[in-house]
């Protein structure tokens, strides 16, 4: 039974062993990412340098790694991103058995970052504090706890939103120096969206009786116009009918006068005097345009008649009975 014993407490001691070797096997990774930070950080490429720094303590969490990613910020103006680093890296070094020299160093740099940052104010008075209200940091929310209050940001242009349900979301963008800048931005009261009201105000409220749908007005039944096409037509044939008609008789006068002109140069049925002559000539030029236009004007008025007559609203049903199917057609004058 003792040998048996052995073996399990051997068994597991190389499990915790095993265990512990897995967890170191990143280091290698994050020193090589350390390195490859501090010579992008020489180049002055500090946005990769940032980068690489933060993945290697994600890979191994050390102090001096952060306290490196703090100068790093720094650097690119980002300084309470680098405030937030030293401030971790004093936590860190105050646990670590080998990094503790570290946090008397770590928080100087903190403490001394502090009086320069930036900060972004939001407020939210009483009338802009509707139910379910969002605020939003370029995506990321803005806790209640954080409204009214000086919140650090690092130096930049940021979009808030403030949106709840059923209003209208609000949009703003703000700029901020990187340090010694001091931004409030207020919050207006939302305007309620009128989707939203609409569908609201129809829908009945819960475990009421419906409402009761409105009486429509009644719809005014759509009956065809008498002035149809046909009859615009037969207005027009017969106005040219009668415009003809006037013609003729001017014309018939005209062809009166001369021929009573003409008759009283030559009486007789002989004449050869040459005024009289041109006189009774003209005479009945006339009165062939007369009876013309008399006749064409007739024509004309007639069928703007027939055109009034037959043009006006028609309608075809069908119609059966026991002896007949055809179609009736119906109509108005």
């Amino acid at each position: 039974m003792g040998i048996r014993r052995s073996g399990a407490a051997i068994a597991l001691v190389c499990a915790f062993a095993a265990t512990a070797a897995a967890q170191k096997s990143r280091k290698p990774e994050a020193e090589a990412l350390f390195k490859q930070a501090k010579a992008e950080m020489a180049k002055g490429n500090f946005a990769d340098a940032c980068e690489k720094f933060q993945s290697s303590q994600d890979l191994d969490p050390r102090a001096s790694t952060l306290m490196n990613l703090g100068a790093c910020h720094e650097s690119a103006k980002k300084l309470v991103s680098a405030w937030y680093a030293f401030v971790e890296a004093t936590k860190l070094a105050e646990r670590s058995s080998d990094e503790q020299a570290l946090a008397s160093p770590s928080k100087k740099r903190a403490d001394a970052l502090e009086p320069r940052l930036s900060s972004l104010k939001v407020v939210v008075g009483p009338d802009a504090r509707v139910k379910g209200l969002e605020i939003l940091r370029d995506g990321e929310a803005i806790v209640e706890g954080q409204w009214n209050s000086e919140v650090f940001v690092d130096g930049g242009e940021y979009e808030i939103i403030a949106r709840a349900p059923g209003s209208t979301a609000w949009t703003a963008k703000i700029g901020v120096a990187s340090e010694l800048d001091r931004k409030v931005l207020e919050i207006p009261k939302l305007k309620v969206d009128p989707i939203t009201e609409t569908v609201a105000v129809e829908t009945p409220p819960s475990g009421g009786a419906p409402a009761e749908p409105e009486p429509e007005d009644p719809q005014p039944i759509d009956r065809p116009s008498s002035f149809t096409g046909m009859r615009k037509a037969a207005i027009g044939v017969t106005a040219v009918g009668v415009a003809a008609i006037a013609g003729g008789v001017v014309f018939g006068l005209k062809a009166k006068g001369l021929a009573s002109d003409s008759d009283a140069i030559c009486p007789t049925d002989v004449c050869d005097d040459p005024e009289g002559l041109r006189l009774n000539k003209d005479a009945r030029s006339a009165a062939s345009k007369a009876n013309i236009f008399l006749i064409g004007g007739g024509v004309a008025v007639a069928g703007g008649v027939v055109l009034w007559v037959i043009g006006g609203p028609t309608s075809v049903a069908p119609m059966a009975d026991r002896d007949t199917v055809g179609l009736v057609f119906t109509g108005g004058f």
